[in-house]
């Protein structure tokens, strides 16, 4: 099984995908990471959101 050499035009092309793929993988990874992170966190968040929900009058209670 014989395969033609590419040409420098295909190798160039072949080259401008492979760095473009390297770029998308590091993005992806990254917001794979940060998605993981906040997932983690959103329990917590909810928690405090309805505590301050509960509590929000008591910011502007004044006391005697």
């Amino acid at each position: 099984m014989d395969y033609e050499p590419m040409s420098k035009k295909k190798l160039n092309e072949l080259e401008r995908l492979k760095q473009e793929n390297a770029k998308l993988r590091r993005q992806n990874l990254k917001l794979t990471v940060e998605n993981a992170y906040i997932k983690n966190w959103m329990p917590w968040f909810k928690k405090e959101r309805a505590n301050q929900n509960r509590n929000s009058t008591s910011y502007y209670r004044i006391e005697a």
